[in-house]
């Protein structure tokens, strides 16, 4: 007969781990800079560039998480469904066009889908996602239709 061990087994141990995220987040001094904490140390690096950048006037009017009503909020059957927002990393202005930028670490399906919902809701305004040191910019053609760059510039 095998042995009984309680409450905890091998997978739940009563000694204390570290909490680690799921997506390898650093620790948050790590991702602190200008007394503002980052979600993560790649989008801390991002606005220091970004900072450089407005200092030397190449861009104007940088902001940090700015946000994005997707859906509006709305009245079904008496219950109120709250609006969907987006929440991007950066908006700031370049060449007099405004942009949106986002840095990833992991694509989730959740951004997938807002990202979409936003480059429906929002054609007038340039999109570029930041992944592993690269810039993919969406954007509106010449018919006002959303398109994407396929030539992907670094930042790093």
């Amino acid at each position: 007969m095998p042995k009984q061990r309680g409450f905890y087994n091998s997978r739940h141990s009563r000694r204390r781990h570290s909490a680690k995220n799921k997506y390898g987040v650093a620790a948050r001094e790590l991702r602190t800079c200008h007394d503002i904490t980052f979600d993560s140390k790649a989008e801390m690096l991002r606005y220091n560039q970004l900072f450089l950048m407005s200092k030397a006037g190449l861009i104007h009017s940088l902001e940090l998480r700015p946000k994005f009503e997707l859906l509006p909020a709305f009245i079904r059957g008496g219950d109120k469904i709250r609006a969907v927002c987006y929440i991007a990393d950066f908006r700031y202005t370049e060449n007099g066009k405004t942009v949106v930028e986002d840095v990833k670490g992991v694509r989730t399906k959740e951004y997938s889908i807002k990202l979409k919902l936003f480059l429906h809701r929002y054609p007038d305004l340039i999109f570029r996602e930041v992944h592993d040191g690269k810039i993919k910019e969406y954007g509106c053609d010449d018919n006002g239709r959303v398109s994407d760059n396929k030539s992907d510039s670094s930042y790093s």
